[in-house]
């Protein structure tokens, strides 16, 4: 997923449909809610094909592609405008040669310029050789500074090559280019360069292929990350610990190498190098994580994941974290993503049967402390649910997309809007799932759909709701806002406030908003016309807006507060009761024997008929 600099966002998507000519990568404009504004595009066919997203400072786009043709593969652009409109023509394929592309990315810089990179393979008397190629580009889409031709490079013998590169945009719109190569399990050659923005290659570790070569088994297991003073970190994997190496944005070392322990008391250890992530935080800090591990008589019984932060100065920050998994499970693919407020949010998929594959997520400050238990991202378990894809937005919430059902044919892409505590929590304008943390947290209700997840102990939490609702267990209080005619508010077994305050258009005549407390001990305050406020079963404050209100009083406790000249207001009561101030009506409604109704200093009607 993308990040446009309007808000928006692109949401792209693998499909297999062989027998229909329909498999290919595909994508779609969301609006900042995560709702489609454009259908679904095709934008590479062939399984060979790559296309990648680069966003640009005016909300648009461009497509980069690289495109099988006969023995050849093809580079071209297509810039987009942010309705996703097509700007322009599509620029001549540029050939990458006539070698098998191996190991492609595009990677987005600062300026809206990418940098192209990849392995090209192919065969040749002397064995298999790979050359590794990059090469700029601005936001026209022009080429620029040095490209970098690396090899070739040849396997020992028979031995199979693996690859493994990444490019990291710096800030300040320079890029760090880190490559590795290995051929029978034994790492070959390895570099880090530093590019200027202008795309020169200015300086070089000299130390890399050491740093890379301290276990054969962590030859090819490393991840990097930009840092905001223009520096990088390199985080790899050795003789099943993981090291933390940091450079400034000349290619030096200006940190101690940091190795973090992973056999954990649980029998954990650091997992496979694809797992292997290190992210950048808001707050100048960071922090890597992996997945772990634990076997028992030599066999993997179960995953987790792991996390380890470090604050802005590059120290470690506590002690490894466990990511709460809920027992024994085993985890595949995970994305963590930084958050607006300095924290981070991580999702995995997690099979806990042979078909029960679940999505959760959790969220962590800064220092790495959980700042919410782990939660499922969609609304059922049981079903195939995997590969979640993260997008944080401003406001300190973030955007998770998901596959559901995954292993049939009709698979679905499904997406939502999750809050940071003390985040307002908006779902699309059809039915959502929104899960809040352990702060105070806002919801914005207005689907018959719509579901409410929240956890007992997090905080006070608000619904704020345009159409008839019902509060799920574990939040506090209820507004409705935006209404345009009668509807009914319901509490749950939890002692809330059902607030119509905020009511500003009238119902029609001989209808009216109605507020349920239920349960508990509640607090509802009525709109500025007739309402009918019900307490429920607890002690609870009603108190009346303008116009002619009704409540129901059926336990001693209950108070119901009318201020002069607010409508003629009446009570409906089963219990021995007295008026209170300004309300002027008292009828007898459901009761089981004697009872007591006594009127207050004003002009009132009392009524037994109903006795």
């Amino acid at each position: 997923m993308v990040k446009l600099a309007n808000g928006r966002f692109l949401l792209s998507y693998e499909t297999a449909e062989y027998a229909t000519g329909g498999a290919g990568l595909y994508y779609q404009m969301l609006d900042e809610s995560g709702a489609a504004i454009t259908g679904s595009r095709l934008v590479a066919r062939d399984y060979y094909d790559r296309a990648s997203f680069i966003a640009q400072e005016d909300g648009g786009y461009v497509v980069v592609k690289a495109q099988k043709e006969g023995a050849d593969t093809l580079l071209s652009f297509q810039r987009f405008d942010a309705d996703g409109a097509a700007t322009g023509s599509e620029t001549a394929g540029i050939s990458l040669g006539g070698s098998e592309i191996a190991s492609f990315e595009v990677t987005a810089l600062e300026d809206g310029g990418w940098v192209v990179s990849w392995w090209g393979q192919e065969q040749t008397e002397l064995g298999t050789a790979a050359t590794l190629h990059l090469q700029a580009y601005d936001q026209e889409g022009n080429a620029f500074g040095v490209p970098a031709t690396m090899g070739p490079f040849y396997n020992s013998g028979f031995s199979p090559l693996f690859f493994e590169h990444a490019v990291t945009a710096l800030d300040g719109g320079g890029f760090a280019f880190t490559f590795g190569m290995s051929s029978g399990y034994e790492l070959r050659y390895a570099g880090n360069w530093i590019y200027s923005a202008e795309g020169n290659p200015i300086s070089w570790t000299p130390d890399l292929v050491d740093l890379m070569t301290e276990a054969s088994e962590g030859a090819l297991n490393f991840t990097t990350a930009a840092r905001p003073d223009g520096g990088m970190i390199f985080v790899r994997r050795v003789a099943g610990d993981i090291v933390v190496e940091q450079f400034d944005g000349a290619g030096q070392r200006d940190h101690d190498a940091v190795t973090i322990e992973t056999d954990l008391p649980n029998g954990a250890y650091a997992g496979p190098a694809s797992f292997l992530k290190v992210t950048a935080l808001a707050g100048g800090g960071f922090v890597v994580s992996w997945e772990g591990v634990q076997t028992s008589n030599g066999f993997v019984v179960s995953t987790g994941l792991f996390v380890q932060s470090f604050d802005a100065d590059g120290n470690v920050i506590d002690h490894v974290v466990t990511v709460d998994g809920n027992g024994p499970a085993y985890i595949g693919e995970y994305d963590i993503i930084a958050l607006s407020d300095g924290g981070f949010a991580i999702a995995w998929d997690y099979r806990t049967g042979p078909d029960d594959v679940d999505v959760l997520a959790q969220v962590f400050g800064a220092t790495g402390e959980a700042k919410t238990e782990s939660f499922l991202l969609q609304t059922q378990t049981g079903l195939d649910q995997i590969r979640p894809d993260l997008t944080a937005l401003a406001d300190g919430s973030f955007l998770a997309f998901w596959t559901d059902g995954a292993n049939s044919s009709n698979a679905i892409i499904r997406g939502q809007t999750f809050g940071n505590p003390d985040q307002l929590i908006k779902g699309t304008a059809g039915a959502d799932v929104m899960a809040g943390g352990i702060g105070n947290d806002r919801y914005i209700v207005n689907h018959a759909g719509d579901v409410v997840i929240e956890k007992a102990g997090e905080g006070f939490d608000t619904v704020d709701t345009s159409i008839s609702y019902t509060l799920t267990e574990n939040v506090e209080s209820l507004r409705l806002i935006g209404i345009k005619g009668a509807v009914d508010a319901h509490g749950n077994a939890g002692n809330n406030w059902l607030n119509a305050a905020w009511v500003d258009v009238a119902p029609e005549a001989g209808t009216m908003i109605r507020l349920y407390g239920e349960g508990g001990d509640d607090n509802l305050l009525g709109s500025r016309y007739g309402d009918r406020l019900d307490g429920g079963t607890g002690a609870d404050t009603m108190t009346g807006g303008g116009g002619n209100d009704r409540y129901v009083v059926d336990n001693v406790g209950d108070m119901v507060i009318e201020k002069a000249g607010e409508g003629f207001d009446t009570v409906d009561t089963s219990i021995s009761y007295t008026l209170t101030a300004n309300v002027e009506s008292l009828r007898l409604i459901g009761i089981k024997g004697a009872v007591d109704a006594h009127g207050n200093d004003g002009n009132n009607w009392l009524n037994a008929v109903w006795v």
